[in-house]
């Protein structure tokens, strides 16, 4: 159950990401777009990158690699994926052009590299708030 808490949690944070994009596209690209239909896509669609970049990450640490590492590795499953989705199922370049694909990629990857990192800070607090009641409880002194 705490698993799909934290999945849920994540996927909401990221959806927003997705509202940002279809903002983006509404204001820049296409006024003509129904911004409620293409919120809700584009936030199904940033839950599901999230999703994968998520696992880029947490693999990452698994491996043991640092977490700059970590953080590259989620911006590569994050860049993989919305390119995935923008060229090859969107055909984004071919409605709006190259330069729309990049500026779609560049908003996804800062903000994907933000929720990854207060994400990242968020669960650090809570293991060393763990750490201080584990040795709390041995009668150990923690700093």
């Amino acid at each position: 159950m705490d698993k799909l808490k934290g999945w849920l949690i994540n996927a909401v944070s990221v959806g927003l990401i997705g509202f940002i994009v279809a903002l983006f596209e509404f204001f820049f690209l296409d006024p003509t777009k129904d911004l409620l239909r293409s919120s809700a896509i584009y936030f199904v669609f940033s839950a599901v990158i999230a999703t994968i970049s998520s696992y880029c990450y947490s693999w990452a640490k698994y491996k043991g690699y640092p977490t700059v590492i970590a953080y590259l590795a989620s911006m590569l499953g994050n860049g993989i994926s919305v390119f995935i989705l923008l060229v090859i199922i969107l055909k984004t370049q071919v409605a709006y052009g190259w330069g729309a694909v990049g500026w779609i990629l560049f908003i996804t990857q800062v903000s994907g590299f933000l929720v990854a990192y207060f994400e990242n800070r968020y669960y650090n607090n809570i293991n060393r708030q763990l750490n201080k009641k584990k040795d709390a409880l041995s009668g150990r002194q923690h700093e």
